[in-house]
C-alpha cells in the first residue's frame, strides 16, 4: 500500500469515528434521561410528588393540562376531600371563578358541585339563605327565584305537589301561593297532575274552580272503579 493510500484509509477510518459519535450524541438528545415529552413521564412524576396525596394521578394530569399550581390546589384539599369524583375539574372551577375554598364550604353540604356554587354566588345568593330554600329547589331555581325577589319564606309556601320549576313559572306570572295551592291541593287529594304551567292556562281560560275540581274528583273515582 501506497503512503497515498494510507493517509487515504486514515481519513476514513476517522471520518467514520467521529460520524459514530454524532449519531449517539444526537439519539442522546432525542430521549434525555431527565426530560419527557407526555405528562405521564418523569417530568410529571416531579409534579405529581408536588401535589397533596388527596389528589389523584388523574386530578393531577388535569391540573397540569389547566396549568393550575401545586400551591393552587394546596388551598382546596379540603374542599376535594369531601368530593366522591372530578375533584380537579371542581377546583379548577372555583379557582377560575375566584371562589375561595371558605366560600365554598358555606354552602356544604347541600350544595357541593362547583357549579352550583357559582350560579349562587354569581346571583348574590348567600349561603344562608340559598339553605333556606326547600330541597326540591335546584339552584339554578333559587338563583331565578332570587333574581325576581321571591325569597324562600314565599317561595317555600307553594304547595308540595309544585316542583321547583312550577313555581318559578307560577312566580314569573306573579301568581301566589293563595291562588295556586288550591289546585295543589287537587294534586295531592286526587292525584291529578296540575303543573305551573296547567294551573297559568285554566286561569286564563277562566274555568270556575268547582267545575275543575268536580272534574278531578269525577277521574279520581273513575280511576278507582278500574
Amino acid at each position: 500500500m501506497t503512503t497515498t493510500q494510507t493517509l487515504g484509509a486514515i481519513v476514513l477510518a476517522l471520518a467514520a469515528a467521529f460520524s459514530g459519535c454524532d449519531s449517539e450524541q444526537s439519539n442522546q438528545q432525542v430521549t434525555p434521561a431527565d426530560a419527557s415529552t407526555s405528562v405521564d413521564g418523569v417530568h410529571h412524576k416531579t409534579h405529581r410528588e408536588r401535589f397533596s396525596p388527596v389528589y389523584s394521578d388523574e386530578d393531577v394530569r388535569y391540573f397540569l393540562r389547566e396549568d393550575i399550581r401545586p400551591y393552587q390546589a394546596e388551598k382546596y384539599i379540603g374542599y376535594a376531600g369531601s368530593l366522591d369524583n372530578a375533584r380537579a375539574e371542581h377546583v379548577v372551577c372555583l379557582i377560575n371563578d375566584g371562589i375561595s375554598q371558605r366560600t365554598a364550604f358555606e354552602y356544604f353540604p347541600r350544595f357541593q358541585s362547583s357549579y352550583l356554587i357559582r350560579y349562587l354566588v354569581e346571583a348574590g345568593v348567600s349561603a344562608d339563605i340559598a339553605k333556606k330554600y326547600d330541597k326540591r329547589f335546584h339552584a339554578l331555581r333559587i338563583k331565578e327565584l332570587y333574581k325576581l325577589k321571591v325569597l324562600p319564606d314565599k317561595a317555600n309556601t307553594y304547595h308540595k305537589s309544585f316542583d321547583d320549576v312550577s313555581v318559578l313559572k307560577l312566580c314569573m306570572e306573579q301568581i301566589p301561593p293563595e291562588i295556586a295551592n288550591p289546585f295543589g291541593l287537587l294534586n295531592e287529594k286526587y292525584g291529578t297532575r296540575i303543573t305551573g304551567v296547567r294551573v297559568m292556562l285554566l286561569i286564563e281560560k277562566k274555568i270556575p274552580f268547582e267545575e275543575i275540581e268536580r272534574k278531578a274528583k269525577e277521574l279520581w273515582i273513575e280511576g278507582l272503579l278500574k
